[in-house]
């Protein structure tokens, strides 16, 4: 089922005189808002110094989500520690944008419909399952394979199930979405985590991975803000966060298996010559209230998928430097695998993905803070104010890589450790928040 959204086309054109490499010729799309519910989803067009932004405004979708879930709005334990506003505010940040040929598919953090974008007819609408139960919400990063997406879904009151109960296991529904037809197809209901973060096909469209970011520490934060301590956030970041599941799914054999993931993993890159080898990004993340924190260190580990196994072959980690870890590709360069991953604050790390060692630290800005936890997790200043890239993505076949943040977006050559060009790619629209970017297909595009 699907409802036409109200949408605005804005079209500008890059500022003059900026240095673009001729091979950076790419799409970046990234998915943006305000603080008042209206988002902001960018093509940035580097092939025709072009961006559109596609203004949609969702405080009515909110309104009816908060009518839907109004049962829990005075409930006693909210995932995170969070009020029932803070949780929507939330749940309805823009994640991730994927393209299926003309068709852009936004995930959001946890809502019950995507957003899917016609560039052909240039109309925009909320997309909903009419067959299920309205309180069933979405993962936020799904893939698009062959006019197909993956996802999953669970009953937004799993959150608070599981809150407070994080050994229970809850009615997961693996989702197959024609984008072109709007048809949802249960793969299969299987007994697992709610809170899932990306759902992965691999390469050879055999295996599904499905990833839960849980960001809940294993000692619970008070529920009161004055009781926190200094002392009681020293013992909450000394016990860590709770583990969390990883799911393999053969859709061949209609089989599954789970892994036991720590550190709190988000988001997989897949190496597209070898099918079932993946890197998952293990990124430490805490939420606590309106807070997101930062619970140490984090690594990246790689694994493969065999019959009725997924196996570990390597890890980067011990690093005490290794921070935060928004965004992470896998490409190769020279004939050399890599992985890029960004850092907080200012960094970039460049690994080498075959036997998972550091090949470079690059240092985006002088004097960078040195992070300490001696008074417990960190907390990660607003994205507004955080200048460190949160994404990254790479030029095919070059030196070149992407770098974005809220407000502005880079080209950055890593062979020769410099920017160049960086300019803002805002607008000026008044956005406050950005989900992870990705690069598009530029055979498919706005004409």
């Amino acid at each position: 089922m699907k409802k036409e959204l109200n949408m605005v086309v804005h079209t500008f054109d890059f500022p003059e005189n900026l240095n673009i490499p001729p091979q950076c010729q790419d799409i970046i799309f990234s998915p943006c808002w305000a603080s008042d519910f209206v988002h902001f989803y960018y093509l940035i067009n580097f092939k025709d110094k072009k961006i559109v932004v596609f203004e949609i405004d969702l405080k009515e979708e909110v309104n009816i989500f908060k009518e839907i879930m109004k049962e829990y709005k005075d409930y006693p334990n909210t995932p995170h520690n969070m009020t029932f506003n803070q949780l929507i505010g939330y749940v309805f940040m823009a994640h991730q944008g994927e393209q299926g040929n003309n068709l852009i598919i936004v995930s959001l953090i946890h809502t019950n419909f995507f957003i899917k974008i016609d560039l052909t007819s240039n109309k925009a609408y909320k997309i909903y399952d009419e067959n299920c139960s309205n309180q069933k919400v979405y993962s936020s990063t799904n893939q698009i394979i062959n006019n197909k997406m993956y996802t999953c879904r669970w009953e937004f009151k799993d959150m608070y199930k599981r809150f407070e109960n994080p050994s229970l296991k809850v009615d997961l529904d693996i989702i197959e979405y024609d984008i072109e037809n709007d048809k949802f197809n249960i793969v299969e209901t299987v007994p697992c985590a709610d809170q899932i973060h990306s759902v992965n096909l691999t390469p050879d469209n055999r295996y599904l991975v499905l990833v839960e970011m849980n960001t809940d520490p294993k000692l619970p934060y008070p529920k009161k803000i004055e009781e926190e301590t200094v002392e009681i956030k020293r013992e909450i970041y000394n016990n860590g966060l709770r583990d969390s599941l990883c799911l393999t799914y053969d859709l061949h054999n209609k089989k599954y298996w789970i892994n036991v993931i720590p550190d709190c993993p988000a988001h997989i890159e897949f190496d597209e010559l070898k099918d079932n080898t993946f890197f998952i990004t293990l990124n430490k993340l805490g939420y606590n209230r309106d807070n997101v924190s930062s619970f140490g260190a984090g690594s990246i580990e790689k694994y493969s998928i065999n019959e009725n196994k997924t196996t570990k072959l390597g890890v980067y980690g011990n690093d005490p430097n290794f921070i935060r870890l928004a965004g992470h590709r896998f490409f190769r360069f020279n004939n050399e695998e890599k992985i890029v991953v960004t850092v907080h604050p200012n960094q970039v790390f460049m690994l080498n993905a075959s036997d998972m060692t550091l090949d470079k630290k690059i240092k985006l800005k002088e004097n960078i803070k040195k992070i300490s936890f001696s008074d417990g997790a960190l907390v990660y200043p607003l994205r507004i104010i955080d200048k460190s890239p949160f994404s990254v993505n790479f030029c095919e076949n070059s030196p070149y890589i992407y770098l974005d943040n809220v407000l502005t977006i880079a080209i950055y050559n890593f062979v020769e450790e410099k920017y160049e060009c960086e300019f803002k790619f805002n607008c000026g629209m008044p956005i406050v928040g950005e989900g992870h970017s990705t690069k598009f297909n530029t055979n498919y595009l706005m004409k």
